[in-house]
């Protein structure tokens, strides 16, 4: 390799390295409540997009069985050879008493293979399962080896069986944007931002799983995310009838 490829090879590992940084945290707790805000209005209009959208029923339905939700207001890869990429994501738990949180993350990727081109996306994904919603805030990755992931084009009503809509434990709604042209491997994953959160739920230390299912955190500047998941969570909820017994649900 000469001495050129090595300054490139370089260089983009500096802007990996940077864009991890990035995901963390500024260390001022005004600043990390603002950042944590302004990712929590973006995860909003996310919601709110998607519930406005063909699918939207579709999506309550799976909202009202959900265990857990990661909103993903934009993540991105660019590169040649060498693939780099970033995001952000923002998550909440239903627990027992409700929903908690959010809390909050940071995506750093380096992939590597034949490529060329970029792409930025948004999503939801959806756990069915608590121990799904645990093993991401643990491991960084979306779902584990032997959990059945469904994956949905936003840009698509969900037009499959109701078999094959209710055969999954993780479901991913993803709408996507650009070209990304070859094979790529991802090896990112999803990183807790602690700082984020301590500073929006004033839960001490910040740890996720304490704000989510300890503390069960529901700040008052997410009021109207959490409203948003309760009010779709009620599509479709069976209703009583005069004798006490449920009424078929939509």
């Amino acid at each position: 390799m000469d001495m050129r490829h090595r300054h490139a090879w370089a260089a983009l590992l500096i802007l990996f390295l940077t864009a991890g940084c990035a995901a963390g945290t500024t260390g001022v707790p005004k600043r990390d409540a603002a950042t944590a805000r302004a990712m929590t209005a973006d995860a909003e209009q996310l919601l709110e997009r998607h519930l406005a959208a063909r699918g939207g029923d579709e999506l309550r339905r799976l909202i009202r069985r959900a265990e857990g939700m990661l909103l993903i207001p934009s993540a991105g890869e660019f590169g040649f050879l060498v693939t780099l990429g970033g995001g952000s994501g923002v998550l909440l738990a239903n627990t027992d008493d409700g929903w908690t949180g959010p809390v909050f993350m940071g995506r750093g990727a380096l992939g590597w293979g034949w490529q060329a081109g970029g792409y930025s996306q948004s999503g939801i994904v959806l756990f069915m399962h608590e121990k799904d919603v645990r093993y991401v805030l643990e491991t960084g990755f979306i779902f584990q080896g032997q959990a059945r992931l469904v994956v949905f084009s936003a840009d698509e009503e969900y037009g499959r069986s109701p078999e094959f809509r209710n055969e999954g434990d993780v479901y991913f709604i993803v709408s996507r944007t650009g070209l990304f042209a070859g094979v790529s491997i991802d090896t990112g994953g999803y990183s807790n931002r602690p700082g984020l959160n301590a500073a929006f739920t004033g839960v001490a230390g910040g740890d996720p799983e304490t704000v989510l299912y300890k503390a069960k955190a529901r700040p008052e500047a997410a009021a109207r995310l959490r409203g948003l998941i309760g009010n779709a969570a009620l599509f479709g909820a069976p209703e009583k009838e005069k004798d006490g017994t449920e009424a078929p649900s939509q």
